[in-house]
């Protein structure tokens, strides 16, 4: 159960969701109950620059690859890029001009994960690029680092860098493609360039519209 709400006066606008999780999404939670915690996804403030920039502060989905409801595919839990609980505060800037649009966010970390060593911290962004209508092209790069990695609880540097596209085929399907390249470092080993652990992640989904807002 979630709401979501946008209010606009003038260039400055505002954003948030909020909502009821009965397990799960803990990095999004706002109470710490056992269980039916509050949970905010996002809650940002934002100023629009001009007609081709934005400015925004606040908890931000994190901008990397597609952007997909499925949170739980692979690609989007292995570089935590998900819109289900991965969000994190920070301020981003996005920019749309002709062809192209794109989003940069400096990450400051989840303030609503605790304690402080276990907030990433680095940053993230994507470009993207209309090739002709109904086929764009794109690159995303990210990279953070915690005191404690939230996973394997030791220091941890990682980075995510990727390609994405999209192509219309009809007026009723659309295919989205992705292939990132990950790696990651820990301090309690000893990892050089040439050792540095590098993983692969991807998908291809083709989305039909079977009629106006029913997809599969």
């Amino acid at each position: 159960l979630e709401g979501r709400l946008h209010a606009r006066r003038g260039p400055l606008h505002a954003g948030g969701t909020l909502g009821l999780a009965g397990d799960g999404a803990l990095p999004a939670a706002i109470t710490s109950n056992d269980d039916m915690n509050l949970v905010s996804r996002e809650h940002w403030l934002a100023y629009d620059i001009g007609d081709a920039f934005t400015l925004r502060a606040g908890r931000i989905q994190i901008p990397f690859g597609i952007r997909i409801i499925e949170h739980t595919m692979l690609p989007r839990q292995a570089t935590r890029t998900d819109i289900n609980d991965s969000q994190q505060h920070g301020v981003a800037l996005a920019f749309f001009s002709g062809p192209f649009r794109g989003e940069v966010l400096g990450i400051a970390g989840n303030y609503q994960v605790r304690p402080d060593a276990y907030r990433e911290r680095g940053g993230s962004a994507f470009v993207e690029y209309t090739v002709r209508q109904g086929v764009t092209v794109g690159f995303s790069t990210l990279l953070t680092h915690a005191d404690r990695d939230i996973d394997s609880r030791v220091e941890r540097t990682r980075t995510a860098n990727g390609v994405f596209s999209r192509y219309r085929a009809t007026s009723s399907l659309v295919l989205l493609a992705e292939a990132d390249l990950l790696t990651s470092s820990d301090s309690q080993s000893e990892q050089t360039a040439e050792t540095l652990p590098v993983d692969t992640t991807g998908f291809l989904q083709a989305d039909y519209e079977v009629f106006q807002g029913f997809h599969g």
